[in-house]
């Protein structure tokens, strides 16, 4: 699971891998005790930019409101902006 350098809590890291068998891929701050290879680096900053590249594709889909009653109706519409992303990008 590839996270923010926000999210850098090595005893987390150390749990999720050994309990939970999860390998969390944190981005590292430039002063961290856990450094990263250039390739770790790298690919962590290509994964970062397609999942903000995609959270972006869309948002710009969403109105500026969405109005739901209940939070089932928002998940609802949520779903239903994810679906109607994939199938513009599979059309186009």
């Amino acid at each position: 699971i590839y996270g923010d350098s926000a999210y850098t809590d090595y005893g987390l890291e150390d749990f999720a891998l050994m309990k939970k068998c999860v390998l969390l891929k944190i981005q590292r701050k430039s002063n961290a005790k856990r450094t990263d290879t250039i390739e770790q680096k790298n690919e962590k900053l290509k994964m970062r930019k397609r999942v903000e590249t995609t959270i972006s594709d869309i948002k710009k889909m969403f109105p500026r409101t969405i109005h739901a009653v209940t939070l089932e109706g928002f998940l609802i519409k949520l779903t239903l902006f994810v679906f109607g992303l994939q199938l513009n990008k599979a059309i186009n």
